[in-house]
């Protein structure tokens, strides 16, 4: 009676059929194109950085105000650099104009760009862009990927002459695509939208 091959046996000698047939053995291993998204982001801050309203307590003691004429070094990103969104890639222009004409509210910031998104281990921080840095103003944005997306804000705002120490936001949250997402500080306030280009097909003809 005829013996049957093993498979195993049969599944090596196929595998080095197809390494013999092929120029350099087993392709390499092709990596995995980064994910492009769309920021968007608004900043804006109270009228009186003072704290005269009931909801910002008079601070305890006053630290020395940062020098507002520094600025926040861009890193060397790897893979497709932060770019600035034009004009007409904006989304929240209309939450903009109601900030702008609000009383309450001081409008410093409404812009965007586009990054790549890579791991967490990978992820660069992205600083505003230097028409966002206002006097006392900077920050950055963190953006990576594990099995959800999610998003680090890094804030500071500081009121040159008012004797206050600067008011900071540091938060790291899940993000959820083409949701705005609200960082709330007393003294001031930051509104983020993510669009991944998985939620930005190409427009067909």
């Amino acid at each position: 009676m005829r013996q049957r091959p093993c498979p195993t046996v049969t599944r090596r000698r196929v595998l080095a059929l197809a390494m013999a047939l092929l120029p350099g053995g087993l392709p390499a291993q092709v990596p995995v194109p980064a994910a492009v998204a769309e920021v968007e982001i608004i900043v804006f801050r109270q009228r009186d950085p003072r704290g005269s309203t009931p909801e910002v307590p008079p601070p305890a003691a006053t630290t020395p105000v940062p020098d507002p004429s520094a600025t926040v070094a861009a890193p060397a990103f790897a893979g497709i650099a932060p770019a600035a969104l034009p004009a007409t890639a904006l989304r929240l222009g209309a939450l903009a104009a109601r900030l702008r004409s609000a009383g309450a509210w001081e409008l410093l910031y409404h812009g965007g760009w586009t990054q790549t998104i890579t791991t967490q281990e990978a992820a660069l921080a992205t600083p505003l862009p230097a028409e966002g840095r206002e006097p006392g103003l900077e920050g950055t944005v963190t953006l990576y990927q594990e099995r959800f997306l999610h998003v680090l804000v890094d804030m500071q705002l500081a009121t040159a002459g008012s004797g206050l120490p600067p008011a900071k936001i540091h938060e790291e949250r899940r993000l959820r695509d083409q949701r705005l997402h609200y960082f709330d500080h007393p003294q001031f306030g930051v509104i983020l939208e993510v669009r991944t280009a998985a939620a930005n097909p190409p427009a067909t003809p």
